[in-house]
């Protein structure tokens, strides 16, 4: 078996995503650190990237269904990247963090499905307070791991008969 082959990729993928969701969980629950909004959106798409790699892994198909599986976790990705990016930005500008308020989840549960989104978006005092782990905000850490999610994506879509050649 070849270490660069697609499935090899995807178990790879799937296996990180499975330890960040890990380590958030352990955040939240064992440190106490409550997630904010955008900490929940970036955690559903970690959530989405397992289980597209996971499908991926168990399907493992030829040369057009690696790079649809690569596409669709590229969108995924770019995705987490937006999230990330907006997270630190808030976290940049503390001040625009704190002057939005956002409802509950409760709330947001009632709410029509664009609305919603767009509360989540804004921000809440929570999505400004920075906890670094070894020098880095999570944020950061987060948009680290969805890039690195994009290179994986690339590679599958750009090699993706090359991938496959057993």
């Amino acid at each position: 078996m070849r270490f660069f082959c697609s499935r090899v990729l995807n178990v790879s993928g799937f296996i990180i995503c499975c330890l960040l969701l890990a380590a958030a969980y352990y955040l939240q629950y064992i440190q106490g650190i409550q997630p904010c909004p955008l900490c929940m959106l970036q955690r559903l798409v970690f959530m989405a990237l397992a289980i597209i790699l996971f499908v991926a892994m168990l399907h493992n198909p030829k040369k057009t269904g690696v790079r649809i599986y690569g596409a669709l976790t590229l969108i995924m990705a770019i995705a987490g990247v937006l999230l990330a990016w907006r997270h630190i930005w808030l976290q940049l500008h503390p001040k625009a963090a704190t002057e939005i308020c956002v409802p509950g989840y409760a709330y947001l549960m009632t709410l029509p499905f664009v609305q919603a989104m767009r509360f989540l978006f804004q921000s809440s005092e929570n999505c400004s307070h920075i906890i670094q782990v070894w020098g880095l905000s999570i944020p950061f850490w987060t948009l680290l791991c969805f890039a690195g999610f994009g290179v994986l994506a690339l590679t599958q879509i750009v090699f993706a008969q090359r991938l496959n050649k057993h």
